[in-house]
């Protein structure tokens, strides 16, 4: 019996970081992607995800031995741009049996007859031919059993005729991100999403009063600073033109970035800005740990009961201490009509 060829149907979660994404428009772009062996298949459902945002479920089919899962991440991802980004991830891979042509054979000449055939031949006849096929189709069902079980024990071996063992099956999944110690996939994800969330949201303020700084806490790294920085890079990615002073409270810890772009220096130096904002809990002496970083200085403060340092006072103590920071230097532009931009909401925006 020839070997079984097998194709793969892998399922996408595919994100586009904005709530207010035309979904209709970003599943024409992924399917629009086109390589040798991939086929996008099936119709992509719409679902909901995290902080607002939906995913949108695709499935494509892989037919050649290459495993292209990793260059179609890359190609999905490579959609992004400054006001929507992409992210994906496999949700499944499934192994399919891939049909193969039958070929039809001749029918064998038949020596004519001396005499015509009697209707109890022509039965018997007709009855060998309907025997010839279930068997064909007995091998062709057992043959089917065969692989089903084979890739419910794990792809390891397909029994054949003298039980020899065959290239083993498995499942393939796209090469995972190293990621630090206290960070999980899915949280590297939320801290992805609510960083470019932010910054979406900064940059719609900033369109309506002016201003170019803020002071607010990012929720999803809860204390973790890896996380917090996670949501720094892509805030300042959607909105490289802000300056940013991030806080997010954990259980045990407390973790700050701030961002100040090259041409806003002159109006706010970072480490001034930092050292302000971190006074009230005793200045950047009390920090467990400081990294400076591509673009931005980040730090984490380790809860001290004793000392009256908890994460979550520590955080609305910052940001308040940040943004008048921020005040006192003019950089909160007033409305007009004796109107102000509503700064309290920044702790939370």
């Amino acid at each position: 019996m020839p070997e079984k060829q097998f194709k793969r149907i892998i399922t996408w979660d595919v994100i586009a970081a904005d709530a207010d994404a035309d979904f209709d428009a970003c599943t024409k772009m992924v399917q629009a992607i086109a390589m040798e062996g991939l086929k996008w298949i099936g119709v992509p459902a719409i679902e909901p995800h995290v902080f607002g945002l939906s995913k949108m479920v695709m499935a494509c089919e892989i037919t050649v031995e290459e495993d292209l899962s990793e260059p179609i991440q890359e190609a999905i991802e490579a959609l992004s741009t400054e006001d929507l980004d992409f992210s994906a991830t496999i949700a499944n891979i499934d192994f399919v049996e891939m049909e193969t042509p039958k070929v039809q054979k001749p029918e064998p000449a038949s020596e004519p007859a001396s005499e015509p055939a009697s209707d109890l031949d022509s039965l018997k006849a007709e009855l060998e031919v309907v025997k010839a096929k279930n068997a064909e189709q007995d091998q062709e069902i057992a043959a089917l059993k065969e692989a089903v079980q084979a890739l419910q024990a794990g792809g390891g071996k397909k029994a054949g005729k003298k039980g020899g063992d065959a290239p083993q099956e498995r499942r393939e999944k796209a090469p995972q991100e190293a990621l630090p110690e206290g960070m999980d996939k899915k949280m590297a994800a939320k801290c992805d999403q609510d960083g470019t969330a932010k910054a979406k949201e900064l940059k719609k303020m900033t369109a309506e009063y002016g201003n170019l700084f803020y002071a607010c806490a990012v929720n999803a790294p809860e204390g973790n600073l890896p996380g917090l920085e996670r949501a720094t890079v892509s805030a300042n990615k959607t909105a490289p033109e802000l300056g940013k002073l991030f806080a997010s409270d954990g259980t045990e810890n407390l973790a700050v970035t701030v961002t100040v772009p090259a041409e806003l220096a002159e109006k706010v130096n970072a480490k001034e800005w930092l050292a302000a904002a971190l006074e009230c809990v005793g200045g950047v002496a009390v920090a467990s740990e400081v990294n400076e970083r591509d673009g931005f200085t980040s730090l984490s403060i380790a809860q001290d009961g004793p000392a009256g340092r908890f994460p979550i006072k520590m955080k609305d103590d910052i940001i308040a201490a940040g943004f008048q920071f921020l005040r006192e230097k003019g950089l909160v532009a007033d409305a007009d009509d004796d109107e102000e931009p509503d700064m309290n909401m920044l702790g939370e925006c």
